[in-house]
């Protein structure tokens, strides 16, 4: 069995808004950090396992998008974490059917 791997990280940066409108507000920059990977671990005839882990705003930032209505109230979400498994074209022996897909997902914000 070959386990493939794959990885990603994004950076995105978003600069200070100091010249808002009349009735807007000015908003910071920020720096958001994305990170995910991402195995197939495992294949049983035509089924495969696959394992991936993702990671949202790592740097855990205080981010208020400049074009939301929202942005004096509440801030775009912080710091989060997924652990996911998927098994495709699983076969279940009892019931004869073949499921497409089957995922377990594991969320933590911190």
């Amino acid at each position: 069995m070959k386990n493939d791997w794959s990885t990603n990280a994004r950076l995105t940066g978003g600069k200070a808004q100091n010249y808002a409108g009349g009735n807007d507000s000015n908003t910071p920059g920020y720096l958001l950090l994305n990170l995910d990977a991402q195995c197939r671990v495992a294949s049983f005839g035509d089924s495969e396992m696959l394992l991936f882990a993702k990671g949202k705003d790592m740097l855990n930032e205080n981010i208020h998008n400049s074009t939301s209505y929202m942005r004096n109230f509440t801030p775009e979400p912080g710091r989060s974490a997924e652990i996911v498994i998927k098994l495709f074209n699983l076969f279940i022996p009892f019931s004869g059917a073949v499921g497409y897909e089957v995922s377990g997902i594991l969320c933590t914000n911190f």
